[in-house]
């Protein structure tokens, strides 16, 4: 992925938090302030929400890269400002990771945080990535330095099966030895060549491309990084034209004895609306690349009886969720498919909930829905060591402020079903919502916005 660098990278040591343009910070939980539990011990970075030890694996092993998490009112090794890594106090707030960047003992040895956005990237936006490392004081285990600390902004989140060292393009890295004990930070000024939706952080590069610094060398032949305060500042958005609204005119009966007829909506820019509405229908269903399965249709026409694949009349009663949705539907992402009764959830899979569909403005739950999720509850009981993130998302009718804080209701609305009707932790669900950027079909007309409004379901392991 290609980003334009409108400035150099730069390492700035500062004894106060760095001031940011006025612009939100998509990064959740950049200064490690929410958690579900205080740290008592290393590896424990899953005790934080939002954020993700890429294997999740909490074994807490050498076979695992399971970074930590330390907190001024942690236990043990994992209480600030004294921990077992060095002493450090928070650049930010109360709380701050740490990762292993280089081990000498193990090969391509790697730890990596990652974290979901508040939203995707907007393509052309302009963003100022950053966050702030340091090596503390008085470490036990040596000074020891490396070149690789880097920050990668990605469309789906990367995956680790232990500890090996994973490949990402990093936006944000250093090519050059870091050690420092006060705390610097990293930071580059980017513009988004695409609809980024994760952020990872770690070394990217393997053992041979990586440069070593040792300091006060006492046996211990790894670099241990501490971080915090991470962010992705909005600087400047592109501003996008929002659809006019359909003038809706609603015809009244000439006389008494006449049916009423359905209100019509026109579109000014087509004459013949229903033969547009035909049109529209015949090119989705021939676009293989674009063909989803339609939650909300229309009963069929006279003239769409000679169609080979009859349409549902009621989809309340049709089972849209036991027939997969092809790869072909998410070329962006071939393991993406729909959750289907007694499946058995691939971790770090996307599922479409099919039958969680949503009205316009509305962020109500239908019958049909509820069904859906008492699958997905009587799931998520039986298997007490998984965690759930419920992605929101709209169509795109309105402004965007509106649609993020709409897909952010549906995707709440669906974790309070969940934690209120079935023996679930409220931690266990993470619920986040992407507003219209990670549209499910992008095609113009009604069937395409009832496609996007949706909840989509990743499922990993705690």
């Amino acid at each position: 992925m290609r980003f334009l660098s409108l400035f150099l990278l730069s390492i700035i040591g500062s004894t106060y938090p760095f001031q940011y343009a006025d612009g939100q910070n998509l990064v959740p939980n950049g200064s490690f302030e929410s958690y579900k539990s205080l740290p008592d011990d290393d590896g424990e970075l899953h005790l934080l929400n939002f954020w993700n030890n890429l294997n999740r694996d909490t074994s807490k092993t050498l076979e695992f890269g399971t970074p930590d998490f330390f907190h001024v009112k942690g236990n043990g090794k994992s209480k600030l400002p004294l921990t077992h890594m060095g002493t450090i106090f928070p650049r930010d707030g109360e709380g701050l990771v740490g990762l292993i960047a280089y081990h000498g003992n193990e090969p391509d040895f790697r730890e990596y945080l990652s974290v979901p956005l508040v939203r995707p990237l907007q393509v052309g936006g302009r963003y100022k990535l950053s966050f702030s490392f340091s090596n503390a004081f008085l470490k036990p285990y040596g000074k020891f330095g490396a070149s690789g600390l880097a920050l990668a902004l990605t469309i789906d989140e990367p995956v680790q099966n232990s500890n090996e060292t994973i490949s990402a393009n990093a936006q944000l890295r250093s090519d050059s030895i870091l050690y420092s004990e006060p705390w610097k930070v990293m930071e580059q000024v980017i513009v988004a060549d695409n609809e980024f939706a994760f952020l990872t952080i770690g070394n990217f590069f393997n053992d041979d491309q990586t440069k070593l610094g040792i300091k006060n060398f006492d046996g211990y032949d790894f670099a241990y990084y501490f971080i915090d305060d991470v962010r992705v500042d909005v600087l400047w958005e592109p501003q996008k034209e929002e659809p006019e609204e359909p003038e809706t005119i609603v015809t009244q009966p000439e006389s008494v004895d006449e049916e009423p007829k359905e209100p019509q909506v026109i579109n000014p820019e087509i004459k013949n609306p229903e033969r547009e509405e035909k049109k529209n229908a015949e090119d989705e269903g021939n676009n293989e690349n674009e063909q989803v399965q339609q939650e909300v249709v229309e009963p069929p026409t006279e003239s769409s009886t000679d169609k080979t694949e009859p349409q549902p009349t009621n989809p309340e009663t049709t089972a849209n969720f036991e027939e997969p949705v092809t790869a072909n539907s998410y070329p962006d992402n071939p393991n993406r498919g729909v959750f289907r009764r007694g499946d058995e959830l691939s971790l770090g899979k996307i599922f479409v909930l099919d039958r969680v569909a949503f009205g316009r403005n509305s962020a109500v739950l239908s019958e049909a829905a509820i069904e859906e999720l008492d699958i997905l509850g009587a799931y998520l009981e039986r298997n007490p060591t998984l965690e759930a993130k419920l992605l929101g998302h709209t169509s795109d009718e309105g402004h965007r402020d509106r649609l993020q804080e709409l897909s952010e209701k549906r995707a709440n609305a669906c974790k309070a079903y969940l934690v209120g009707n079935w023996n679930i932790l409220e931690e266990r669900i993470t619920a986040i919502g992407y507003g219209k950027y990670k549209r499910r079909c992008k095609k113009w007309g009604e069937y395409c916005r009832n496609q996007n409004r949706r909840v989509e379901l990743i499922v990993n392991r705690i």
